[in-house]
């Protein structure tokens, strides 16, 4: 009797320890909630003419190891009618086309 008592219990172990990976194995194909971040260009200095050229690089090194990711906002923060932020094609940024501009906010803060 006692032999099959053991027996009962191994099973009832492999069918617990079964279905305790079967849950892990489930719970990580559910998606993964991810946070946007809304980061502020600048910084507390915020948006406008750079102090030394690299500036805005050096900012943007500064979000590292993580970085900017999908879902991530950039937000400008400028005064009203002292600054403005263009979305240009690549091709005008390279060669500093301002005249025909995707996007352009003047009224500050922009996101």
């Amino acid at each position: 009797m006692a032999a099959a008592g053991s027996t009962s219990a191994v099973r009832q172990l492999r069918v617990l320890l079964t279905a305790v990976a079967a849950l892990i194995i489930m719970l990580q194909q559910l998606p993964v909630p991810c946070m946007a971040t809304n980061f502020v260009v600048g910084d507390i200095l915020g948006w406008g003419i750079p102090r030394y050229p690299s500036f805005y690089h050096d900012w943007a090194m500064s979000t590292l190891p993580n970085g900017f990711h999908t879902g991530d906002s950039l937000d400008f923060v400028y005064a009203s009618g002292k600054d403005s932020v263009m979305q240009v094609t690549v091709d005008d940024y390279n060669t500093c086309n301002t005249m025909h501009p995707i996007a352009s906010w003047s009224n500050g803060p922009a996101a």
